[in-house]
């Protein structure tokens, strides 16, 4: 099974703002793996 977690921050009233954090887990027998790779800490406007 493949779950994904997604926490999202918005804002609005003026001062827009979103932000959303996407991470992917595998779910086996064996274990949980952990899928998603580390995002460039770049920022992009």
């Amino acid at each position: 099974m493949v779950e994904t977690l997604e926490p999202t921050i918005c804002h609005s009233e003026g001062g827009d703002m979103f932000i959303s954090i996407e991470d992917q887990f595998l779910f086996t027998n064996d274990g949980i793996n952990w899928l998603t790779e580390s995002a460039s800490m770049d920022w992009y406007v």
